[in-house]
């Protein structure tokens, strides 16, 4: 099965939430709707991930397992340890400087595409 792209994932969770298509109570299948309604929530997804000063990724699985503990990259290193949080190039960091840092990253990559 092809992958689905992160415009196309928002598309479905609006039509799938909508509460226009579910007027019977049952659950909503994206293959039901017609492809006039399913364009207008791709424009939907299309505002959503053109809102300045707002970032929506799609998250990775991770890279692999250490034991219990998932872990993400190959040329860095990110962990989270059940025991005590994330771990980050050798460096223990609670979760509050962990989305810090990711808004921070993010933020630059925005501003690096940008500026090309």
């Amino acid at each position: 099965m092809e992958p689905v792209s992160l415009r196309e994932q928002i598309a479905m969770t609006i039509a799938t939430r909508d509460p226009l298509e579910d007027w019977d109570g049952k659950p909503i299948n994206w293959a039901d709707i017609s492809e006039g309604h399913r364009e207008c929530y791709r424009r939907d997804a299309d505002a959503i991930l053109a809102i300045p000063g707002i970032a929506v990724v799609e998250l990775p699985e991770p890279d692999g397992m250490e034991g219990d503990d998932p872990y993400w990259g190959d040329s860095w290193w990110i962990r989270y340890l059940k025991s005590d949080g994330i771990e980050f190039e050798g460096h223990s960091m609670g979760l509050g400087d962990v989305k810090a840092l990711a808004a921070a990253l993010l933020a630059a990559a925005e501003y690096a595409e940008r500026d090309q």
